[in-house]
């Protein structure tokens, strides 16, 4: 190892723990003299190699081993009396059924809200460019009768457009999800 990979590697432990206690790179600079744009680097490479090989799967099986260990001692100080063992005892419990996906009824709910917000933002856009494209032919088409029969058409073809293309969207979701 050479002496500036050493330095390098001495600078990034110093920076780490100091990032880890809640220090910013400008404390980081007065306190260890390290300038703040350097210790950042050191950082961002740090977390881009380690990110690299994070096998997801593997940190959370990790973190479920961590979480039940934490079961027994917490149940033990909870039926002694220890309020604050049982709260934390809940609260871990609470972690290891997000961390298994086992409070999907939430996450249901989350992705309908989503869904809601989206569907009206289309709607919207829709809605807006339609208008436009109306604004643009009551601008440009000259004959009247010919302008009026477009426009008796115009929202019943919008929202037949819509339904028909809708409907694909849909019927293309289902069969992803089966």
């Amino acid at each position: 190892m050479s002496e500036q990979t050493a330095q390098g590697d001495g600078l990034l432990q110093i920076v780490h723990a100091a990032r880890t206690k809640g220090k910013s790179y400008m404390e980081i600079e007065r306190l260890y003299k390290i300038p703040a744009p350097r210790a950042e680097r050191l950082m961002k490479d740090y977390f881009a190699s380690r990110a690299a090989e994070i096998d997801p799967n593997e940190q959370r099986l990790l973190m479920l081993d961590r979480f039940e260990i934490l079961i027994e001692p917490l149940m033990d100080m909870a039926r002694l009396g220890n309020i604050k063992s049982a709260e934390v005892l809940i609260k871990n419990l609470e972690a290891i059924n997000t961390l298994l996906g086992l409070n999907l009824e939430q996450t249901k709910q989350e992705i309908t809200i989503i869904n809601q917000q989206q569907t009206t933002v289309i709607v919207d856009v829709v809605g807006a460019v339609t208008n436009q494209l109306m604004s643009l032919v009551q601008a440009n088409v000259q004959d009247n009768l010919a302008l009026a029969k477009i426009e008796d058409k115009w929202d019943q073809v919008v929202a037949d457009s819509y339904k028909i293309e809708a409907t694909k969207i849909i019927d293309t979701e289902m069969k992803v999800l089966s």
